[in-house]
Formats: structure tokens, C-alpha cells, sequence
């Protein structure tokens, strides 16, 4: 080989050795692994049916060319298809090469199974072939090997079939254009590349497949493959050499007995296992490129996939702002126009909802200053109610004074006793009290006899159940003749003393008792505050229990006794009326 790389025979060679491993593929896994076959080939019509063998043509000859063509022109490397993604417009696909180079043919087909549908069948496959020692047999021994891990590496079960291996085993596909695109410096630098050899030229390997199936019937299908309509092949000579290279017998005439020395045996042995090591290092770096290849297109489709979800997530959220964007302006011209109709609709009401707002306010006037003209007639006669009340009350009250004020100017406290002084207002005599009147005397025997009372008995003023009674002066009595009348509450005159046979009488236990009763006699006493006739009954002077100590009570008392007794014998000389009843203020 020289510098420049493969020659133009070199690559018809190549072709000619691919395309029959891609048959000897496709004939081997029908024979053998039909399940994968019929699984590719389940809606094609072609399931438990034989392929044809593929055919390298002039036809397909020039769709290579211009594949590898296109793909220099564009930079396209050994890890990228022949696609729009890959970085090339849409014209230089190696879909559109095909269908610029068999558009005549299938009109014809469209036009001459009219009513049936004719489906075209067209892939490309990618591999890359390179070589230690740039020959022929390496670079074919290469291709072999990146090839066989291409396929059958990809029939791993039924259900997962690599994609290489389904546009091969694809039954409608009659052509195959092999391309061998050489690789730049720039491309075998490029990480993932998987050229381990970069001193000498690597290629890019593109097989596009091409194929028509009519109507998915396999009858029809094969009968058009098996026309002469796909070119003339260009592989033919090449294949008959390989057939008989491989079926070829060098017999030499005669018989010649050949002894090798150990020597000799040890240049062979030693050859051959040189050999060996170079097609093992080679098979590996085949694998390792292979390896390298598959992963770097792994991480490309990754990448396109990635590449291709987030422009639809980008599309998608654009589209989203934009409906949101027009519902929104939607809403908002909606909104204006209500606005715009319900201001209409409130300016025309607004007249007549007006005079009717005005004579409800004047309304509420009225019944505000009704209210407070009534209210102001209630506070008057509320006030004249009050006052006339109030002076009725003061000139009640000042009566009561009066007669209080009048009832007690003649009466002195002596301690807790009340002394009645005889009063100097002359009462009225109704015929029902009899008045003490002061005796005259008219010589000395009738003045001392005449101007004194009537001893009746000798009372005594009551003390503690622990003390003995203390002799007093003897009360004076006199008798009332009208007992029965009732003396009007209101009238102011002097206190009435009934007889009496005795006064009071305390037990040993400290309860006073009456010791004297009243002979149809009857006492007459005024209240302020009620009018009430009251029996006649004893006047006699009541012990209030002290809330003192024992000790204090019984001073108390002694000392009261005393000051009673000398009082009451003062006053019954001087014909004054002495009462020892108390008085609670």
C-alpha cells in the first residue's frame, strides 16, 4: 500500500470481502437464529421466508461515493451517521442520495403496483476499520473483525436486537453501497475516535443499504430484487478470486520428502508464533477500537438524545408562556369590556336611583328632628316632674324635722338614759290624758300634804343576776281616765305614766320579768313614722345587754343605778315625769 492509502482496486476488494460476510450474516442467522430474523421481520411479510442476497452494483457504487463525498465535505467523523444532526444540511443525507438515485425507479414501481403501497427500505450502518501494519490482509482482517463485533456482537436476545444488526437482517433491503471514507488527523484526534494507530490512514466504513417492498407480500418483493433493474455488479471478478482461493489446490508432480532441521523447525516455530502474537495484538486492538467506538457512539446518541428532549422541554415551555401570555389578554380584554358595559349600565341608573337616595335622606331628617323635638318635650316634663317631687319631699322633710326637733328638746341623755323634761308647749287636752299638775297649798299642812303624789310602791332598778337590787326613789304615776281613745301619733305632748302596782323584778338568772299588772289602764306613746294604739302596760326601765367584759357591765350598771336614783328622787319632788326607757339612735 502506499502513503496515500487504499487504491481504487484495494476498496473494490474490500467491498467485494464485506459484502459477502453481510450475506454470509444474513444466510446465518436465518439458518440458524431464525427467531431474530422472524422478529425482524414480522411486518415486512417476510417471516420463515429466505432473504436475497444482497448485490454490490454501479448503482450502488456511486450512492458510496457520494455518501463519503458528503460526509468530507462536512467534517463528519467516524462517530457520526450520515444525518442532519451530525452537523450537514439536509441534501447531503445519505437518505436523500438514495432517493435522488432510485426516485425513477420507484415511480415505476408506485405507478406498476398502483393500489398497493410500495414501502422503501433504507438504512446505513458505521464502522471503522484501521491497521497496524498498513497491507491489504490487515486492513481486511480488521474490517472482518469490527464487522463480526458490529453483528452478531448486537443478537443478544429476540427482544433486544442492536440496531446495526436489524438493518441487515432487514429482508427488503437488495443493495448495499460500501463507502470508506479516509479519516483526517483532526478526526483520529478527537476523543472516542478508537484509532490506535494514527501513523497510518484510518476509515470511516458506511454501509447504505436500499430496498423496496411492495406491500409487505414476499412473493412480490423478491420477484422485483430479482429484476435487472439494481445495476451491474462490480464485485463479481473479485469474488470469483476469493471463491477460488479458498477452493484452490497447488499440486506439484511428484514426490519430494522434506527433513527441516531443528533449526529450521525453530525459524518456523518461531514465525508462526510471531505471527500469532501480531494477529493477537491486532484482534485486540480491533476490540479496543471497537469497544471504544461503540461507547463513543453511545455517548453521542446520549448526547443527541439529551440535546433533543431539552429543545422539546424549551419548545414546550415556550408554547406554555405563550398560550398563558394569550389566555391572559383574553381575560384582560374580557374584563375591559364587562367594565366598559357595567359603567354603561350603573351611568344610566344613576338618575333615577338619585332622587330617590335624596328623599330617603330628607326622610331620615325628619324622623331625626321629630325624635329630638319629642325627646326635648320629655326632658322638660321629666324635669317639672322632678322638681315638683323634690319640693314635696323638703317640705316632708322639714315637718319631720320639726316635730323631731320638738319631741326632743325636752328630753336629756344621762349615760344610755333618756330624762323626758316636762314640756313648755301647752297641749291641747282631748279629755284622754290627764295632765301632773303642781299642787297649791294653802296653808303649810295642805302644801305638804296636798303637793305631794301618792307613794305607790318602792321599785328597784334592775341589775346583773349577780347583784342585789338597789332601792330607789318610788316612781310617779298618776291615772289616765280615757284609756280607751287612741292618741293621735302625730301630736306633739308630754310622756303618760300609768299606775302601776310595781315596776320590774330580775331573777337570779339575769331574765326580767313584769311583776305588775296594768288595770284597765292604757298607755298612748306617738311615732313619727306610724300611728298605733298600745295597751297600758308597765313603764319600766329595760336592761340592754352590754357587749362589754363582766367586770365593766357590772361598774356600768352600778354606777347607772346611782346616778337613776338620785335623779328620779330630785325630779319626784319637783312633780317631773322620769322615764328609764332607752333610746337607740
Amino acid at each position: 500500500m502506499t502513503i496515500d492509502g487504499l487504491t481504487a482496486d484495494q476498496v473494490q476488494v474490500l467491498r467485494a470481502l464485506a459484502l459477502s460476510w453481510e450475506n454470509g450474516f444474513r444466510n446465518n442467522v436465518f439458518q440458524n437464529y431464525r427467531e431474530f430474523y422472524n422478529v425482524v421481520n414480522k411486518n415486512d411479510g417476510f417471516v420463515n421466508v429466505a432473504p436475497v442476497d444482497l448485490v454490490s452494483t454501479d448503482f450502488t457504487d456511486n450512492i458510496a461515493n457520494q455518501v463519503v463525498a458528503n460526509r468530507t465535505k462536512y467534517n463528519i467523523d467516524n462517530n457520526s451517521h450520515t444525518v442532519i444532526s451530525s452537523g450537514m444540511p439536509a441534501e447531503a443525507t445519505y437518505t436523500s442520495v438514495i432517493n435522488d438515485a432510485t426516485k425513477n425507479l420507484k415511480k415505476n414501481l408506485t405507478s406498476e403496483f398502483n393500489g398497493k403501497t410500495v414501502y422503501t427500505d433504507v438504512n446505513e450502518n458505521l464502522t471503522t476499520m484501521q491497521a497496524g501494519t498498513p497491507t491489504l490482509l490487515n486492513y481486511a482482517i480488521n474490517l472482518y473483525n469490527s464487522m463480526q463485533g458490529m453483528y452478531y456482537g448486537e443478537l443478544v436476545n429476540p427482544t433486544h436486537i442492536g440496531g446495526h444488526a436489524v438493518n441487515l437482517l432487514c429482508a427488503g433491503v437488495r443493495t448495499v453501497g460500501i463507502g470508506f471514507q479516509k479519516l483526517t488527523d483532526e478526526m483520529t484526534a478527537k476523543n472516542g475516535s478508537g484509532v490506535s494507530d494514527r501513523k497510518n490512514p484510518s476509515y470511516a466504513v458506511t454501509f447504505d443499504h436500499v430496498g423496496f417492498n411492495i406491500d409487505h407480500d414476499a412473493n412480490l418483493t423478491k420477484e422485483v430484487q430479482n429484476r435487472n433493474v439494481w445495476g451491474t455488479s462490480t464485485v463479481d471478478a473479485q469474488l470469483n478470486t476469493i471463491k477460488t482461493a479458498q477452493y484452490h489446490v497447488n499440486k506439484v508432480p511428484g514426490t519430494k520428502t522434506v527433513t527441516p532441521t531443528a533449526t529450521d523447525v525453530q525459524k518456523a516455530t518461531a514465525s508462526e508464533q510471531q505471527k500469532l502474537a501480531d494477529v493477537k495484538a491486532q484482534a485486540q486492538q480491533s476490540l479496543d477500537a471497537l469497544a471504544s467506538a461503540h461507547q463513543s457512539s453511545l455517548n453521542k446518541l446520549a448526547q443527541q438524545y439529551n440535546d433533543a428532549k431539552a429543545q422539546v422541554k424549551a419548545n414546550y415551555d415556550v408554547a406554555v408562556t405563550k398560550a398563558a401570555s394569550v389566555r391572559d389578554a383574553k381575560i384582560a380584554n374580557i374584563k375591559k369590556a364587562e367594565n366598559v358595559k357595567l359603567d354603561a349600565k350603573i351611568n344610566e341608573l344613576v338618575p333615577s336611583v338619585d332622587p330617590q337616595i335624596k328623599q330617603l335622606q330628607d326622610q331620615h331628617q325628619a324622623v331625626i328632628a321629630h325624635g329630638d323635638a319629642v325627646l326635648a318635650e320629655l326632658k322638660a316634663e321629666n324635669k317639672a316632674a322632678y322638681n315638683k317631687l323634690a319640693e314635696q319631699f323638703n317640705v316632708q322633710l322639714a315637718a319631720i324635722q320639726r316635730r323631731e326637733n320638738a319631741k326632743r328638746a325636752n328630753e336629756v341623755r344621762l349615760a344610755n338614759n333618756t330624762v323626758v323634761l316636762p314640756s313648755a308647749v301647752k297641749v291641747a287636752n282631748d279629755g284622754n290624758i290627764d295632765t301632773v299638775a303642781f299642787p297649791t297649798a294653802s296653808n303649810p299642812l295642805q302644801a305638804e300634804t296636798t303637793g305631794r303624789v301618792q307613794t305607790v310602791s318602792a321599785p328597784s332598778i334592775v341589775k346583773t343576776a349577780t347583784q342585789t337590787p338597789i332601792a330607789v326613789a318610788p316612781v310617779v304615776t298618776t291615772v289616765n281616765h280615757a284609756a280607751e281613745n287612741a292618741v293621735k301619733s302625730n301630736e306633739s305632748s308630754a310622756p303618760v305614766v300609768t299606775q302601776t302596782t310595781a315596776v320590774a323584778a330580775t331573777t337570779n338568772n339575769g331574765t326580767q320579768t313584769s311583776v305588775a299588772s296594768t288595770a284597765d289602764n292604757k298607755a298612748t306613746k306617738a311615732d313619727n313614722s306610724e300611728k298605733s294604739v298600745v295597751k297600758a302596760g308597765t313603764v319600766a326601765k329595760k336592761q340592754t345587754p352590754a357587749k362589754k367584759s363582766e367586770s365593766s357591765q357590772k361598774v356600768d350598771q352600778s354606777s347607772m343605778s346611782i346616778v337613776a336614783l338620785a335623779a328620779t328622787a330630785l325630779l319626784g319632788t319637783l312633780g317631773i315625769t322620769y322615764s328609764s326607757k332607752k333610746r337607740h339612735n
